[in-house]
């Protein structure tokens, strides 16, 4: 990213979700003001070390939001929450927000 940004890339990034003290997934837009027009938009995971520094990065397509939550959820339970692994995978799948359930609101009024 830091030759993208040497390459005079602005970056936007949104917060979309967070679990713990160590994770955050957001929404990054990259646009180049020399290039009218060229601009992506990405979902990017990011996980932080217990000393504050960058340990791992998953960038994704904006499509790909339920791996990417999934993938936010697996990280969460897998280190922070590993001591209450079972409670969060009740919450998870109980959650209309997770991948592959569909909310009430979608289930129609017909």
């Amino acid at each position: 990213m830091r030759v993208v940004a040497d390459l005079g890339a602005k970056f936007t990034v949104e917060v979309i979700a967070t679990r713990g003290d160590r994770l955050v997934l957001t929404r990054t837009r990259v646009s180049f003001d020399q290039q009218q027009g060229f601009f992506d938009d990405l979902l990017g995971l990011v996980e932080t070390n217990l000393n504050g520094h960058i340990a791992a990065v998953i960038l994704l397509d904006l499509e790909d939001i339920e791996a990417a939550i999934a993938e936010l959820d697996a990280r969460y339970v897998a280190g922070e929450a590993a001591a209450h692994a079972q409670p969060w995978s009740t919450i998870t799948r109980a959650s209309p927000h997770s991948p592959g359930r569909t909310s009430c609101g979608d289930a129609g009024t017909g």
